[in-house]
């Protein structure tokens, strides 16, 4: 089956990529007649500067259209998805950009790459233009590429050479100086990628080769085979894996190393359909692999889309070895487009922000009526079996909320249900507005809709037995008005009342029966009963006010359900 992607047509995929560029991307121009973006400046800067070309075949957005600007590329040169650009492309950039100083290409190792931008520069130092071209090749993927006629794949890296390069061309000096520190940067990189997924070019079928349980180490942005298939593992794992293929020094490896204490910078690159959330994940565990296990100061940290390939799942490591030159080439300001405004810097500290006196406090100042050791132990007993009622039914209700939902509702109600269950031991129960007050702080790590209602619901049960005389002891209206109270509060702010296919249709009527004097199985009933009716009602407030009433007839509310749940594992264990 052909994979679905917002396309028109194949063929013509790169040229209109090329027309919407050129109106969303600031400073670049297209250059009449071919698929090269150049500086809107040109004209004015190839008068002082040495030309920085790069391109290659499309895909791997937003290298290379994104990185044309001051202090980066003069021109970036589009070849078809994955191919190669011709080398009258490559050539027409040339006469477009170059000035009297000249013009240097920097292009990732792949043959066709080198043999077309090769052919134009010839072509254009025939013309009698200077050029020189600076082949990156950043990948610690496979061994034995050091001098053979292969050598090591251009990957995510080659975007810290058009960064050094494009600094030294922007600080007027000559193509030979802006060639070596081209060069340096170039052997100061190393990249190792891994995939989750394979990418999928336009109208073509969706590559299989990666299971579901699989991942690889290595795979090439085009797609190409990598070091090695492997079952799927952690974040912390993969991460870890990928740097130490970085810094292997095996034989037939050794590509890249930096002795403890060196400073380096680190790009995190989305090789395409992973997400910021992801790229966070790996990023933290990359500073402190590098830290920990190879004793480096992690100076810069880029983390983004640097050079992707088209929908693949997954990231690429690139470490930067970086000197006075380097990093200062690093820092210096440029207009392209895709490179972040800020780059962090790790190794500063980030102490944590303060939380505010008022939200810190403890429960401990609260007070009212008092429970008897007897009653106390009941109500713990009660809170533990809810906490086990959640734990149990928390996949299920992940499966109905994946219909009706986001599908995480019993996993946020296992966060709450899991932080009550670590902290009942420090918790007095003899003090119920301590206790509510206890529970609410407890699940304040929930988030989500769910966090909130249960935050709400604790801390109006407490507000209210706060409100009470201590000198009382607990009596069975307590119980009923607190009950009262929390879920008045809930519909009050959630706007929700029974009959809109939220929580509270299992607990207004729970309430209900417990403020008529009902027994504890009867107010397990009266919930039961509440969430049951919800499978098939129409909803009208929450997520599942947008979902289609053909499939909220084959699923309760998950929210009422959990509670019907737990309120009738509350009810076992009082009786």
């Amino acid at each position: 089956m052909t994979s679905k992607k917002l396309l028109n047509s194949a063929q013509h995929v790169v040229d209109e990529m090329i027309e919407g560029a050129v109106i969303s991307l600031k400073g670049v121009r297209k250059l009449e007649g071919w698929n090269v973006l150049v500086r809107d400046d040109i004209d004015v800067a190839k008068l002082t500067q040495v030309s920085i070309i790069s391109g290659g075949g499309s895909g791997h957005e937003p290298s290379h259209g994104g990185w044309v600007g001051a202090g980066m590329l003069s021109a970036a040169v589009a070849g078809g998805v994955f191919a190669s650009p011709s080398s009258q492309a490559v050539l027409s950039a040339i006469l477009a950009t170059s000035g009297p100083k000249g013009c240097l290409l920097i292009i990732k190792n792949y043959t066709g790459d080198r043999i077309n931008f090769g052919l134009a520069a010839e072509q254009a130092k025939a013309a009698g233009i200077p050029v020189e071209m600076v082949v990156v090749g950043d990948d610690c993927a496979l061994p034995n590429r050091t001098g053979g006629l292969a050598g090591r794949r251009g990957v995510a890296g080659t975007v810290f050479v058009h960064k050094v390069a494009g600094a030294a061309a922007e600080a007027g000096k000559s193509l030979e100086e802006v060639k070596l520190a081209a060069e340096h940067a170039s052997s100061s990189i190393g990249t190792m990628g891994v995939a989750l997924s394979v990418c999928t070019l336009p109208g073509q079928v969706r590559d299989s080769r990666l299971g579901d349980d699989q991942c690889e180490i290595g795979l090439g942005i085009h797609g190409e085979p990598g070091a090695v298939t492997t079952t799927m593992k952690s974040a912390d794992e993969l991460t870890s894996i990928a740097l130490d293929y970085i810094f292997k020094q095996e034989q037939g490896w050794n590509y890249f190393s930096a002795a403890a204490g060196s400073n380096v910078a680190l790009l995190v690159n989305n090789l395409g359909g992973s997400t910021a959330m992801e790229l966070s994940v790996v990023a933290r565990q990359a500073v402190a692999h590098l830290s920990n296990v190879y004793q480096l100061n992690v100076v810069r940290l880029l983390s983004g889309t640097f050079m992707s390939s088209l929908d693949m799942a997954g990231f690429s490591l690139t470490v930067f070895k970086l000197d006075e030159g380097l990093l200062n080439a690093l820092d210096q300001n440029t207009s392209a487009p895709a490179w972040p405004n800020t780059i962090a810097n790790p190794s500063l500290p980030h102490p944590n922000y303060p939380v505010p006196e008022l939200i810190s406090q403890t429960a401990k100042a609260l007070t009212g009526p008092s429970l008897s050791q007897e009653h106390s132990l009941l109500f713990a007993k009660a809170v533990a079996a809810a906490c086990v009622a959640i734990r149990e039914k928390h996949k299920e209700l992940n499966e109905w909320d994946s219909k009706v939902g986001d599908g995480d509702c019993g996993d946020t109600l296992l966060v709450g249900a899991e932080a009550i269950t670590g902290q009942l031991s420090s918790i007095d129960f003899s003090n119920p507005a301590a206790a509510f007050s206890a529970l609410g702080n407890a699940v304040k790590t929930m988030g989500g809709t769910s966090g909130a209602v249960y935050q709400i619901l604790f801390a109006a049960a407490a507000g209210y037995f706060a409100s009470e005389a201590s000198s009382q002891q607990v009596t069975n209206q307590h119980w009923a008005n607190a009950a009262e109270r929390a879920v008045a509060a809930v519909s009050r702010y959630g706007g929700a009342t029974s009959g809109d296919r939220t929580i509270l249709d299992a607990l207004i009527p729970a309430v209900s029966a417990l403020k008529s004097g009902q027994s504890i199985n009867g107010v397990s009933d009266a919930a039961n009963q509440g969430a049951t009716n919800t499978t098939g009602m129409k909803a009208r407030a929450g997520r599942s006010s947008y979902v289609p009433e053909e499939i909220l007839r084959t699923v309760p509310d998950p929210g009422a359900a959990a509670a019907a749940a737990w309120i009738a594992a509350v009810a076992n264990a009082l009786v």
